[in-house]
């Protein structure tokens, strides 16, 4: 008994040595990507900007770059609250810095290895678990969106807290089974208050519901909380209605790319995540066969043992399987027929989830024994996708240190040749701040600029208004003069300011303009009232 006492508490101190050295490894990977602040593009400057104001005690609402609308501020609605929300707490209301925004990030990507591993370990074991856990925190998918001002990160940690609570739900006793089930309600809401397609992932309640052998009792239980979390998101839905005339907060225009070209553009964002030269390849290859021969070398489990360990491990292969196809669904319907992103970024929601069900698929396929020629193809595709995934990262990892330094932000690559920068640390921002602050020295300024909501958030700025796009026009102007009696027309577009100036040179006008800022610096800047 002390023997058996002994060995169980070396297997706990084990687990938990492997535990935190995966928690570390990806505590040291964010903190070495981020030690000047999250990474921001233009979606994370209106994260922020929401999160600040509500910081503030201003309510939900971001700036207002509408040229038509002279209030400086309007309702947040475009996208759901809860990642401003969060952000609030981690922002100090004097300052919208994505420095102070790394903590919450951190605890987002620790929150979504702890719910992954507590997930795996009872059901794979603790080595396959750290493997696959280590994977996750080194893939590029996971470290793009743990090193950016984004709302993917809570929501991997979302679906990775649904597939465990869903998981315990299906092996609790009765007693404790409710609790679970009203995790999974809350989790499935708050990933519809995350990201608006997170509404497909109320899709989780059938398969529990289909594996869930006391139908009869639970099918009430399931109704109610399932309502509940529905009717909480119609009170948001109903709140952007209002607001705008659209329900998610926003006119969607649809567009149609077409379901092959959304393949394809889908296919491109999952294949740069993965090695991109045979060299990786065959080493990967390589560590799969020779896992496989002593797999069968070993034999599969008792048939006692086996049946036991099958049923408990099929649930949460059943539910992340399930909600991994319907995102791809969702996903592949909603870019092909509205205009949305269909990058490396909208990929990355599914990869922790991808991982879960591999390594759930190893075990079961370890367990029954992988002496059948497709059980053999299946379990060394499986463990070659989980180590792939770390392999690529830990190239783009060192490809973002070395274009921290050379290129003025993290580039990690979107799919095809596109690649992510960080708006934050460009050089030009303390030129853009010391223009604008020089402007403004007499009393603020009005400032009509393209790419406001950018510049607002560079400079701190805040009576910005957006300029409509090409052509400039005379009813361009006229707009401009009408809203405004004083301020600035502030581009940084070389093409936008040679659209201006050319207008004033066919009509056979001077404008007066600083020319010493657009030889030095690309910036036009004309006074308002415009000629």
């Amino acid at each position: 008994m002390a023997l058996n006492g002994r060995s169980r508490q070396d297997t706990r101190l084990i687990d938990g040595l492997l535990f935190l050295a995966v928690m570390a490894v990806a505590w040291i990977l964010q903190a070495s990507l981020t030690h000047r602040g999250l990474s921001s593009t233009s979606d994370s400057f209106s994260y922020l900007d929401a999160a600040w104001n509500f910081a503030a005690g201003n309510g939900l609402v971001e700036a207002n770059f509408d040229l038509n609308d002279p209030s400086l501020v309007k309702p947040f609605s475009g996208w759901p609250p809860l990642y401003p929300v969060l952000l609030s707490f981690f922002l100090s209301a004097k300052t919208t810095a994505p420095v102070e925004a790394t903590t919450l990030s951190l605890l987002l990507l620790l929150g979504m290895l702890s719910f992954s591993w507590a997930t795996l370990r009872p059901h794979v074991g603790t080595k396959l678990a750290a493997l696959t856990c280590l994977a996750m925190a080194l893939s590029q998918p996971v470290m793009t969106v743990s090193t950016y001002a984004w709302s993917e990160l809570p929501f991997l940690t979302l679906v990775s807290a649904l597939i465990w609570a869903g998981g315990h739900f299906l092996v609790s006793r009765p007693e404790r089974k409710l609790h679970y089930l009203l995790l999974v309600g809350l989790a499935c809401f708050l990933l519809a208050m995350t990201r608006y397609i997170g509404l497909v992932f109320f899709v989780a309640f059938l398969p529990l519901f289909l594996i869930e052998r006391d139908k009869r009792y639970w099918w009430k239980r399931f109704s109610l909380i399932g309502l509940a979390a529905l009717l909480g998101l119609g009170a948001w839905y109903l709140r952007n209605f209002q607001l705008t005339g659209h329900l998610s907060g926003y006119n969607r225009i649809p567009a149609h790319p077409g379901y092959g070209t959304t393949l394809h553009d889908l296919a491109n964002a999952w294949i740069v995540h993965l090695p991109q030269s045979i060299a990786p390849w065959i080493g990967i290859l390589l560590i799969a066969a020779v896992a496989w021969i002593v797999l069968v070398k070993k034999g599969p489990l008792p048939e006692r043992d086996k049946a036991q360990n099958q049923t408990e491990a099929l649930n949460p292969l059943r539910l992340s399987l399930t909600l991994l196809t319907v995102y791809l669904l969702a996903l592949f319907l909603l870019g092909a027929n509205f205009s949305i992103d269909r990058d490396a970024r909208m990929i990355s929601v599914v990869v922790p989830t991808l991982l879960i069900s591999l390594a759930l698929i190893v075990k079961r396929l370890a367990d029954r024994g992988v002496d059948r020629w497709w059980r053999a193809t299946l379990f060394v595709g499986s463990i070659s996708l989980i180590l792939a995934f770390p392999v690529e990262g830990i190239q783009s990892y060192q490809a973002a240190l070395v274009n921290m330094r050379t290129l003025e932000g993290h580039r990690f690559p979107t799919g095809g040749s596109g690649y992510y920068t960080n708006f934050t640390a460009i050089s030009a921002t303390a030129v853009h701040r010391n223009i604008i602050d020089t402007l403004s020295a007499n009393g603020e300024l009005a400032i009509v600029t393209n790419r406001a909501r950018i510049l607002y958030f560079l400079t701190g700025h805040r009576n910005m208004k957006e300029l409509s796009p090409l052509p400039f026009t005379e009813e361009t102007v006229r707009n401009i003069n009408r809203r405004f009696r004083d301020g600035v027309l502030y581009l940084y577009d070389p093409e936008l300011s040679r659209s201006v100036l050319d207008h004033y040179a066919a009509q056979s006008k001077t404008i007066e303009f600083r020319q010493d800022l657009l030889s030095r610096h690309g910036v036009l800047v004309v006074p308002i009232p415009l000629p």
